[in-house]
């Protein structure tokens, strides 16, 4: 069986975990290959695609090509996606959010390795995927994994953004949904696959999802690479206090607000025992990061950062929205007990033995939470030991490829 993985790129939270399934399949014996726009690593697996609509492209022909970027210039819309990107380019900076295109560059839909597949699997597919021509051409089984909310929405990647963000971008919101709905309304050989109860729940009240089976699969986190070890060797190793209380905040981005990073720092203020903030992530944050915070950066290598999440008092994740929420379990592999918000996988896993579940996302609670954790004698061993067992790699491997079985002998009975 072959199976094609396409995303945005490899690299990036959605990335890793569509890399970290890939290999783990592939090890498995599955055919496995990846399909991306943009290629970081040098992994013979992976193959990047080139932009060729030419419905929304610049002429081949170099004079046309000429007369069509100085028209572009003066502020001529040649095709949709000029359109659209003029409309968002008029918001104020002050309103502006992430937000991705449903339609592109990219028809990869009479790609070799999309004919050649038995299985496509998509994953974060946003400003890649031309949603028109892939899905109106590809009758093959889809598989799509939701690494955020993005599927259901127009452009916003989380509904809580959307709300806040959504008057200033209803004109070209409003028009992404009208493309993803007529994309994918007559669609029926696709089925979601969702990391977390939570983003069941989504799929089965979207208006653009509803209709779609969903099959819930946990992400794919290879905890063969997260080993616990001595908190105080591990806080040795980096060069921190072993009597100072460690709060440990990791995010492919400090900058990005839907994590919260702010109200973790506003709340050490209010600790009365000695405390350090280690983060970990692109530094990015729009505030000046304080002296007091030791920044990491970012970390890719997966030993370190067992050393990191080891020496680590506690992993604080009060994000407003997640999909899964990767560190949690890395975390939790480790033996580090987690305060995380109600998002993602964190309902399903956090209990009193391994950490606390934030009932608001303020800086009062995240402040309660601390001195709790602190004040609490965790199982360290037993945090990591459940875990394991709970996210068994084996199996969820093992799930993914009955579902291939399943689409690939015409058995698709899921609710």
């Amino acid at each position: 069986m072959k199976v094609l993985h396409i995303g945005y790129t490899d690299s990036g939270g959605a990335g890793k975990g569509m890399m970290a399934l890939h290999k783990a399949l592939k090890k498995a014996g599955v055919d496995s290959r990846v399909l991306v726009a943009n290629k970081a690593s040098y992994d013979d697996d992976i193959t990047c695609a080139e932009q060729n609509l030419s419905l929304y492209s610049f002429s081949k022909i170099k004079l046309i090509r000429f007369f069509q970027k100085v028209m572009k210039k003066e502020g001529w819309c040649l095709n949709q996606i000029d359109k659209y990107a003029r409309i968002i380019k008029q918001i104020s900076p002050s309103h502006s959010c992430f937000f991705t295109f449903p339609i592109t560059h990219y028809d990869i839909s009479q790609h070799p390795l999309v004919k050649e597949a038995d299985i496509i699997h998509l994953h974060w597919i946003s400003n890649f995927v031309d949603y028109p021509s892939f899905f109106r051409n590809v009758n093959k089984s889809i598989v799509w994994t939701l690494r955020d909310e993005n599927p259901g929405l127009g452009g916003f990647h989380y509904e809580t953004v959307r709300e806040e963000y959504g008057k200033y971008y209803s004109q070209i919101e409003d028009a992404f949904l009208k493309i993803k709905h007529n994309s994918l309304m007559d669609s029926d050989n696709i089925t979601l696959v969702a990391m977390s109860d939570i983003m069941v729940s989504f799929c089965s009240h979207n208006e653009i999802l509803k209709s779609f089976p969903v099959k819930r699969i946990d992400n794919y986190v290879d905890l063969d690479l997260y080993k616990r070890i001595s908190p105080s060797v591990a806080k040795s190793a980096l060069h921190l206090e072993e009597n100072v209380f460690s709060v440990l905040f990791v995010s492919v981005s400090l900058g990005d607000t839907r994590k919260n990073l702010r109200i973790v720092h506003d709340a050490l203020k209010r600790i009365p025992f000695p405390t350090v903030l280690v983060c970990v992530g692109r530094n990015d944050y729009f505030y000046t990061i304080p002296n007091d915070v030791v920044c990491l950066n970012s970390i890719d290598n997966e030993r370190l950062m067992s050393i990191v999440y080891s020496a680590s008092d506690v992993l604080i994740t009060p994000a407003t929205q997640e999909s899964f929420g990767k560190t949690t379990i890395e975390a939790l592999s480790c033996g580090t007990p987690v305060i995380s918000s109600k998002t993602g996988i964190a309902p399903e896993v956090i209990n009193d033995n391994n950490g606390i579940l934030l009932d608001e996302i303020s800086v009062e609670a995240v402040a309660q939470a601390i001195n709790k954790v602190k004040g609490t004698d965790y199982d360290r061993e037993a945090i990591s030991n459940a875990t394991l067992a709970q996210f068994d790699s084996y199996n969820i491997v093992r799930q993914h490829m009955e579902l291939y079985n399943d689409l690939s002998s015409g058995h698709n009975e899921l609710s």
